[in-house]
């Protein structure tokens, strides 16, 4: 197999928007409360009992509801109203004594369904859904060309691009990693594909004039990409040091001229912020945030209005919210309280916008105890 990124084919029909990586430690100053001074509201909660598992993907769909999705043993998916109540919930048959499918994404297509991605027993998987929540088509997403020498395993994260869909996953033919990109039409058919070696992607995003910016992480540097419409490659740039992952951060509210990158590297739990160029260089000088306190990669980001990054995942083995780089103003990270004394909360797994400064987070929840209770916790939060 060449390195060079080179077109594939393959059947395939239909995909979604995603989950991307983010890690939340410190980031500067304590803990916030959500006192009336601050800047990250909680404005209010409503809480999914009885749901159990991780929350992966957190959609919003054309009648202003929403479309959760997820994994315990197996993959699951929630639809609820605009205000949070739930309308339905599917899971994905398999096993219930040990993990066979996860679902990493969710996008709303133009009819109306909801389309999910993940995987199952290491294979890539796509499956649809109605606005019920009722099965419409559930496949696996075949090697490209039909080459069964490379084994697709998962897709990492799946968006809405332009009129269509991107599908970015990763795959192996036994001795190398593989990066693998997929570009549906509206309907679902494909369009074409890319297959190149090397790591999947971290996380990807779609660019002000509509090209598709894909993040990869290595070892010893980070790999920024970029395909224009028709699967051109119209952009590369390596990040050299030691990176534990790159992320680019979606944009809220009216697009941005650049992307922002989150880089984890240098030392442990370092983050930077790149402002990149449609070119993928630098628009301004690096913004270091410093050393971080422990967290992992979970959750996701966004670039507010002002510049500034909203980031939702973990900060000190708990549920955060956090907003860094915001011009004149200190960094502020806000800790959700664990449900009781002994439970906790798992993480932000991921946040979508309902306006510039006011997002829709998830979470899950546990109660303490060998029969602590599961619930997921929808949030509405507004950055001041």
């Amino acid at each position: 197999m060449p390195s060079a990124i080179r077109p594939f084919g393959g059947l395939l029909k239909a995909i979604a928007s995603l989950v991307t990586a983010a890690v939340l430690g410190g980031c500067g100053g304590s803990p916030d409360s959500s006192t009336p001074d601050s800047s990250i509201v909680i404005d209010q909660e409503v809480r999914l009992e009885g749901m159990e598992g991780t929350p992966q993907a957190i959609i919003r769909t054309s009648d202003g509801g929403f479309v959760i999705a997820g994994s315990w043993r197996d993959g699951w998916a929630a639809g609820t109203t605009s205000t949070g109540t739930l309308r339905w919930k599917y899971t994905e048959p398999g096993s219930r004594s040990t993990v066979s499918s996860v679902f990493s994404g969710a996008v709303s297509l133009a009819n109306g369904d909801v389309l999910l991605c993940g995987e199952h027993h290491q294979q890539a998987l796509v499956t649809v859904l109605d606005e019920r929540g009722q099965l419409v088509e559930r496949r696996d997403v075949l090697p490209p060309d039909g080459n069964a020498a490379i084994f697709l395993s998962s897709i990492h994260q799946c968006l809405r691009w332009n009129d269509g869909v991107a599908l970015v996953g990763g795959g192996s033919d036994g001795r190398q990693p593989y990066f693998w990109l997929v570009k549906l039409e509206k309907n679902g058919r494909e369009e074409w594909g890319r297959v190149s070696d090397g790591m999947a992607a971290s996380s990807a995003i779609q660019a002000p004039n509509g090209d598709l910016i894909i993040a990869r992480t290595e070892m010893r540097h980070s790999e920024l990409v970029r395909f224009d419409h028709l699967g051109n490659l119209v952009g590369r740039r390596l990040i050299q040091g030691l990176s534990l992952q790159t992320m680019l951060l979606r944009p809220s509210g009216a697009a941005a001229e650049y992307a922002l990158a989150v880089r984890y590297g240098e030392t442990f739990g370092d983050v930077t912020m790149l402002t990149l160029t449609k070119e993928l260089q630098d628009a301004r000088g690096p913004i270091h945030i410093g050393p971080v306190s422990i967290g992992f990669p979970v959750g996701s980001g966004y670039v507010l209005p002002d510049g500034s990054a909203a980031l939702f995942g973990v900060a000190r083995g708990q549920s955060a919210v956090a907003r860094v780089g915001s011009q004149g103003k200190s960094d502020v990270v806000h800790v959700f309280p664990r449900p009781d004394v002994g439970g906790a909360t798992v993480s932000v797994g991921d946040a979508v916008p309902i306006s510039g400064n006011q997002f829709v987070a998830v979470r899950n929840e546990v109660t303490a105890g060998t029969a602590g209770r599961s619930s997921m916790v929808l949030s509405w939060v507004t950055f001041r």
